[in-house]
């Protein structure tokens, strides 16, 4: 079983009885386009990718994408993501809705 760690060093802590929604990153997608022109829906598959690989390209990913094996462009989207990671999502971009 993979084990999930902090990707960006920052905890928020909610009541047990919240339901954490979350809008999704367009901060991260715009840089990554900026490394690499792709639809958004590879752009998702390329952050989830990177989430749950702990920043690695997977061979899936790299087969089904193959211009992410290029020399640096797997290490230059690296680097978008981790300044998405740094500048965050502000707060405002999580919402709290109380259970009924």
């Amino acid at each position: 079983m993979r084990t999930n760690l902090p990707v960006s060093q920052r905890q928020f802590h909610f009541p047990s009885d919240a339901t954490l929604m979350s809008t999704t990153d367009t901060h991260s997608r715009d840089l990554i386009k900026e490394v690499v022109e792709m639809p958004d829906t590879q752009v998702d598959r390329v952050i989830r990718s990177f989430e749950s690989n702990e920043g690695k390209l997977s061979n899936v990913l790299a087969r089904e994408i193959p211009l992410l094996t290029q020399e640096g462009a797997w290490r230059d989207i690296e680097a978008a993501m981790r300044k998405a990671f740094d500048d965050g999502p502000s707060f405002d971009a999580v919402k709290l809705y109380k259970k009924h």
